[in-house]
C-alpha cells in the first residue's frame, strides 16, 4: 500500500463528465459549421462583402476556434482521467473490479469514442485565431503553453514511472 487511496468512482465520473462536456461542445461546433452555406449571402447589393460582412465571418471563425479548443481539452482530459485510474488500479487491486464496471459501462455507451473530426492533440493548444482578429485578450487571458505539449510531458512523465516501478519491483 502506497499510504493513499484514490476513488475510484470519483475519477471515472470525472473522466465521464469531460467527455460528455466534450461531446456537446462538438455538437455545438457543428451547428456552426452548419451556417458556412450562409457566408455566401454577407454581401451588399453588389455581391461584396462588407466590412461588417468580413467582421461577422472572423467572429464566426474565431468562435469556432475556441470551441474546438474546448472541445479538445474536455476530452484529453477525460483520456487523461481515465487512463491514469486504470494505472492507478494496476498498483492498487482492491478496486479493479469497480473500474471494469465502469470501462464496461463507457464501452456500451460510447463514451470517449465521439467522432471529433479532428486530432484532439492537435486542437487543445493556444486557439488559432483569423489574422484579423482581436490581438488581445481582456484581462491578459489566455496562455501561450500549450497545453497539447504538456500532454506529451505528462505522458512521457507517466511511461518513466511505469518503467521505474517495473525496475523496482523486478529486484
Amino acid at each position: 500500500m502506497t499510504g493513499y487511496t484514490v476513488n475510484i468512482e470519483t475519477v471515472m465520473q470525472l473522466a465521464q463528465s469531460n467527455y460528455t462536456i466534450a461531446e456537446k461542445y462538438a455538437e455545438v461546433t457543428k451547428k456552426l459549421t452548419r451556417t458556412d452555406d450562409a457566408r455566401d449571402h454577407l454581401t451588399d447589393q453588389y455581391g461584396s462583402a462588407t466590412e461588417a460582412d468580413n467582421e461577422i465571418m472572423s467572429l464566426l471563425d474565431e468562435f469556432e476556434g475556441y470551441l474546438k479548443t474546448t472541445t479538445a481539452r474536455y476530452y484529453l482530459t477525460g483520456e487523461q482521467l481515465e487512463t491514469a485510474a486504470g494505472r492507478y488500479v494496476e498498483q492498487e487491486q482492491s478496486q479493479l473490479g469497480q473500474y471494469r464496471e465502469w470501462r464496461e459501462s463507457f464501452d456500451r455507451a460510447g463514451v470517449g469514442d465521439y467522432d471529433l473530426n479532428w486530432d484532439p492533440d492537435e486542437v487543445a493548444g493556444d486557439t488559432e485565431r483569423p489574422e484579423d482578429a482581436t490581438g488581445t485578450q481582456p484581462g491578459e487571458f489566455g496562455t501561450e503553453e500549450d497545453p497539447a505539449e504538456r500532454d506529451e510531458q505528462g505522458r512521457e512523465y507517466l511511461e518513466d514511472l511505469e518503467d521505474s516501478t517495473e525496475q523496482e519491483r523486478d529486484r
